[in-house]
């Protein structure tokens, strides 16, 4: 099973999450989701949701029986915070590992959240500054990762791929200017989340 953590105020059931779906088979993908105004507690429901899925798997006849998390943009920021708890391999596609900076343009924003739309403000953002820094969150624990960034029009990927050169699973598209993951740019690394799956299963 593939658990996906939407980018900033993304649904569970966002063109991701169907995309994943399509070119995954016969992987299950599910989409989780959060209140990006509360990063904390965000956190905790995401980890909820993990754990619920991980119980699922103990009792329900799914194809596949191991859980492997999956973020981009925001959600690859919240999907390093919660592999450092749950102990899960990690796949991270373009994370806004610097948040504060990444959020800052987001003030006055109307987005999803678990209790409906509400407005995203500059005091939500501050929130974060309190937060672990994802950097060291990554290079702090032993779980299995592979990071993919690109020529990001959105967030400064430079910067993630100057400070995640150490991890073998790095990988750069260089040719690839997007943001969220497409169609195009998914085709280019399923056969690494596939294999990243497998060697979860065993």
């Amino acid at each position: 099973m593939i658990l996906y953590i939407p980018g900033f105020g993304g649904s569970p059931e966002g063109s991701t999450v169907q995309l994943l779906r399509k070119h995954m088979e016969p992987l299950r993908v599910e989409g989780l989701q959060y209140d990006a105004r509360d990063p904390k507690g965000a956190i905790e429901q995401l980890i909820e949701q993990y754990y619920r899925y991980e119980k699922l798997l103990d009792v329900d006849d799914y194809d596949n029986d191991k859980i492997l998390l999956m973020g981009s943009s925001l959600g690859g920021f919240y999907a390093s915070q919660v592999a450092a708890i749950v102990g899960c391999k990690l796949i991270l596609f373009n994370p806004a590992l610097n948040p504060v900076e990444s959020l800052m343009k987001y003030d006055g924003e109307v987005i999803n959240t678990p209790d409906g739309q509400r407005v995203f403000t500059k005091q939500h953002v501050e929130r974060y500054s309190a937060m672990s820094n994802s950097f060291d969150t990554l290079r702090m624990n032993n779980f299995g990762l592979q990071l993919y960034t690109t020529n990001d029009p959105v967030i400064d990927n430079k910067l993630a791929s100057r400070l995640c050169q150490g991890f073998s699973r790095h990988i750069h598209l260089s040719d690839v200017n997007e943001h969220r993951l497409s169609e195009s740019s998914l085709m280019i690394i399923k056969e690494n989340v596939q294999g990243c799956y497998h060697s979860l299963a065993g």
